[in-house]
């Protein structure tokens, strides 16, 4: 019986699995193969902020933050339209309102609530400083189109666009009183009355943007609407815009309006061109920087006509 055993594992088709052809055979009793020796492919990076925009969005533990000059073009890339100049949107359904209303919602609550708060406590709330020279008009990128109330017209929005077209601006945008001062370090008439002088040209204006979003507070502004038209000249109303609903989040990082509750100054371009920036208070030669860019843009424009 052994023997019997013994002549049969000698046979080739002991040593068959059933059921399998006798090329899967041989592939069962291979050996297993060599690892794929093939190099992948590195992991694609993770997407990390140019150094200027980390400097913006500064963190509260960093206590060593010291601004740095601005150094490349801030705005955006496409030309800014009026409301009556863009293309109709499609009308969104009920539902579709009230996941994008969530969605904002929680991109709102996912901020820190006192960031601006805390980032003021760096050089005054200091986000970059304010370059020497002007941008060149090939590079340089564009002022958004910003909607909101004027003193002209306190109950219908109008487009800043409208009021920049064809004319060199010098820009403020502010929020609380303290922001106003660290405007009025630039463009004062006291502070800085080169600035006003050259203002007195017709080819140039102030334009001023008021961001209030707290209810109250804006219903103390209206309060007060005499005393900011006795303050200007009657055909200054349409260049002070209140933005009730604040500016969104992607153009304040386009523009560099990081920390809202500072002042910034923009020179822009009879082409809506952000030519020159400055944030916070006047600190060494800013505000004459902003004389000799005004100068130097008005000296671009054609003379006005009589």
């Amino acid at each position: 019986m052994k023997r019997s055993a013994q002549r049969t594992l000698a046979l080739p088709w002991a040593y068959r699995l059933p059921g399998l052809c006798r090329t899967c055979q041989l592939r069962a009793f291979a050996s297993a193969p060599p690892p794929n020796s093939t190099p992948t492919s590195p992991p694609k990076p993770v997407y990390s902020p140019p150094p200027r925009i980390k400097a913006w969005t500064k963190q509260a533990d960093e206590d060593d933050f010291v601004p740095k000059i601005l150094g490349a073009p801030i705005g955006q890339r496409a030309s800014p339209r009026p409301l009556h100049e863009q293309a109709p949107i499609a009308k969104l359904s009920a539902q579709e309102r009230n996941l994008e209303s969530r969605q904002e919602l929680v991109k709102e609550l996912s901020k820190s609530y006192f960031r601006d708060r805390t980032n003021t406590k760096y050089h005054k709330g200091k986000t970059f400083l304010a370059n020497p020279q002007i941008f060149k008009p090939g590079p340089a990128l564009y002022f958004p189109n910003i909607r909101g109330t004027t003193l002209d017209a306190p109950k219908v929005l109008s487009d800043t666009t409208s009021v920049l077209r064809g004319k060199v601006s010098v820009v403020t945008i502010f929020k609380s009183q303290w922001a106003v001062s660290q405007v009025e370090s630039f463009v004062g008439k006291k502070q800085n009355p080169d600035v006003h002088a050259l203002l007195d040209d017709p080819r140039a204006q102030l334009v001023e943007i008021n961001v209030e979003t707290n209810y109250a507070r804006a219903l103390i502004q209206r309060l007060f609407l005499g005393n900011l038209k006795g303050e200007r000249k009657r055909e200054d109303w349409k260049n002070y815009f209140f933005l009730r609903e604040g500016i969104p989040d992607n153009l304040r990082e386009a523009i560099g309006y990081i920390n809202g509750e500072v002042g910034y100054v923009y020179l822009v371009d009879e082409n809506c061109k952000i030519r020159w920036a400055a944030s916070a208070e006047a600190e060494g030669d800013e505000s004459q920087y902003l004389v000799k860019g005004l100068k130097r843009l008005l000296g671009d424009v054609a003379p006005a006509s009589s």
